[in-house]
């Protein structure tokens, strides 16, 4: 797998995108609805909207309920396995989980040899203020989440004996990697690289990042020194992972990706490259709060040949 091009495009350009394949989620905040409402037209052949209800391993896939293990079937059966030559994925509505199911499904069915994905950047994230050094950096962007629990196919066991060297992309969310920590109480884990999105969408953002994970990442004995990748360019995300396990070949590696989209997509090819060796997920399925974001920013393109 490899990136081939990366481009931002404009508003007026989302006009001009066809695809035979479009892959996307429900939308919850106004880019998702921006992103969504203009693949609804005679330009894309066959949409499909997917969404992954973790909580018992199910999905929706067109309003319809399938078990988890009959996703690639249920998929497969839709397109009536034909061939498609321009398959584009919204990852803007669509999670990592969701990300990687339909990306290993085209892997496995052969019908495409690469696909596009758009994002779409929030023009900027409500604030919540708080009495503590932490309320300038607080946003209201999940309710909840399920907690970290496998997602078959990418999972890597460990154990007390063999343990993983966890890379964690991080945003804005302090508690998703401390409930990972807390969780794991060294049980599994012994060796954290953090990574922040470094330039990050708007210059303050790095900041927010910084303030709500350090907290996580302050035991010297088991954090190595924090990395840094752009937060959207997941091709950089991509290289810097490469470039961290090029030593750990006799490790369990588990990614992950509780930064931005354009890091977890960047590590979403990172894993699926690396699936069969020694890389994993480590993922929470956040339950994402309505209107966790306002406007449209900056959309953009990223190509991937998936073979």
């Amino acid at each position: 797998m490899r990136f081939e091009f990366l481009r931002e495009i404009s508003k007026k350009d989302m006009g001009s995108l066809s695809s035979t394949l479009c892959l996307i989620g429900n939308p919850i905040d106004e880019r998702g609805h921006f992103i969504t409402s203009a693949f609804g037209s005679e330009r894309h052949d066959q949409i499909i909207t997917i969404e992954l209800k973790a909580e018992d391993m199910r999905s929706e896939i067109n309003k319809t309920d399938v078990a988890f293990r009959n996703i690639s079937e249920r998929l497969s059966s839709i397109t009536n396995k034909h061939s498609f030559n321009n398959v584009l994925i919204d990852a803007t509505t669509l999670g990592v989980p969701e990300i990687l199911v339909i990306i290993k499904w085209l892997q496995f069915t052969g019908i495409c040899s690469r696909v596009k994905i758009i994002y779409a950047e929030p023009d900027n994230y409500p604030q919540i203020e708080l009495p503590s050094i932490y309320g300038s950096h607080q946003f209201n962007l999940s309710k909840a989440s399920i907690g970290y629990k496998s997602l078959p196919g990418f999972t890597k066991t460990t154990s007390m004996e063999k343990k993983s060297h966890l890379i964690a992309l991080l945003g804005f969310e302090r508690v998703r990697l401390g409930q990972l920590l807390q969780t794991d109480e060294g049980a599994y884990i012994n060796e954290i690289t953090p990574i922040f999105g470094v330039p990050g969408f708007k210059p303050s953002y790095d900041k927010h990042s910084a303030y709500q994970n350090i907290d996580s990442i302050k035991d010297k004995d088991k954090s190595n020194k924090p990395l840094f990748s752009s937060a959207n360019n997941p091709y950089d995300t991509f290289m810097l992972l490469e470039r961290v396990i090029e030593t750990e070949t006799d490790k369990i590696i588990n990614v992950a990706p509780i930064g931005t989209k354009p890091m977890a997509i960047g590590a979403a090819v990172f894993i699926l490259k690396h699936r069969k060796e020694n890389v994993g997920l480590m993922y929470d399925y956040p339950i994402k709060t309505p209107d966790r974001s306002r406007g449209v920013s900056r959309i953009h393109i990223y190509s991937v040949n998936i073979r």
